[in-house]
């Protein structure tokens, strides 16, 4: 069915609490349980001026996950092609006015004109489209006035994107893309949609998760892959060395976990540890992804250097063949 223009253009609904949920928060650092908590329960603002939560949970690799490559995959490129629509483009930032009667509640797919409500004289934004795409798809919003001290825009650059498509995204990072998608009309703005957009395009890497953790999305763009961390940091030595924050680093394959707890063991020669990462291992019943479970770390004298191997829960009960000194580090400070 074709879509029409609506009579009445709606604006965003955005109050203070929605404002402070959408600003970047660059300092921010969270635990490896904190940082799980959020993901599975994050409280997102809807254009429609209402709340929804959702979860990230999907294991999420660039290399394996269907219709998904290290440009995003085809979801980002089609939120950065509608957002053309709705936001202006400057260098690498998309500036979505806040207080503009957007017809993205009511045009969905931008299949008509949104030029005849309004008089040419109405101050606007002028989405940076090529002259032919402008004359079939305008983008052309009048401005409400904004209350004193609010922002007018939202911003966010491309890389803040991209970080949500491939699996490498802060709580609050994840948060401002959808409200993007949702104003683009990628999206509507009720829970379940956007729950489903979450599975189908968002979700975590192990690198990402960590590197989150740690705070470095933020300063050096998507973080830090997981075979960086191998080298980064003190190394433990020991299992009464093994901390709460440090990483779990696998030294053959390409994976990496967080302590986020430290408890005794069965006996001296054990400790427990509760591990948050994000997985395609089945660790806890409800499968791949962001988990969050205990292992056991066990005295290895066989290799003096390293002195401990690495018992991984089954999702079913009980833990996987040790993984010995060989084949993991434990680093602190990473």
């Amino acid at each position: 069915m074709p879509v029409t223009a609506a009579k009445t253009l709606r604006a965003f609904q955005l109050d203070a609490a929605a404002r402070t949920m959408l600003r970047p928060d660059p300092a921010v650092k969270y635990t490896p349980k904190t940082l799980y908590d959020k993901l599975m329960k994050l409280d997102v603002p809807t254009t429609a001026g209402t709340y929804v939560t959702v979860k990230i949970t999907k294991y999420l690799n660039t290399a394996t996950t269907p219709n998904k490559d290290s440009n995003g995959g085809p979801g980002f490129a089609t939120l950065t092609e509608h957002l053309r629509k709705v936001a202006r483009s400057r260098g690498n930032t998309w500036s979505l006015p806040l207080h503009v009667n957007s017809p993205a509640l009511d045009l969905g797919s931008f299949q008509c004109s949104v030029f005849s409500p309004f008089k040419t004289t109405t101050a606007a934004f002028l989405s940076p489209l090529a002259p032919a795409q402008t004359t079939s798809s305008p983008s052309y919003f009048p401005l409400s006035t904004p209350q004193p001290g609010e922002a007018d825009t939202l911003d966010v650059d491309n890389w803040e994107l991209w970080r949500f498509f491939c699996g490498k995204a802060s709580p609050p990072e994840i948060r401002r893309a959808l409200f993007l998608a949702q104003a683009a009309g990628v999206v509507a703005p009720t829970e379940e949609a956007l729950q489903s957009y979450c599975n189908e395009q968002a979700g975590m890497d192990c690198s990402g998760f960590a590197s989150v953790s740690y705070g470095y999305e933020t300063t050096h763009h998507q973080g830090y892959s997981a075979t960086q961390f191998r080298t980064r940091g003190i190394e433990r030595a020991t299992i009464e060395e093994i901390r709460a924050g440090d990483a779990i680093v696998w030294l053959q394959e390409n994976h990496i976990a967080l302590v986020d707890q430290v408890g005794a063991g069965a006996d001296s020669t054990k400790i427990t540890c509760k591990v948050a990462e994000s997985t395609a291992g089945l660790l806890i019943p409800s499968g791949p992804g962001v988990q969050y479970s205990e292992y056991v770390f066990e005295c290895d004298d066989t290799l003096k250097q390293r002195r401990y191997q690495c018992h991984r829960p089954k999702a079913g009960g009980g833990y996987y063949q040790p993984i010995p000194a060989s084949r993991i580090t434990v680093r602190g400070n990473p």
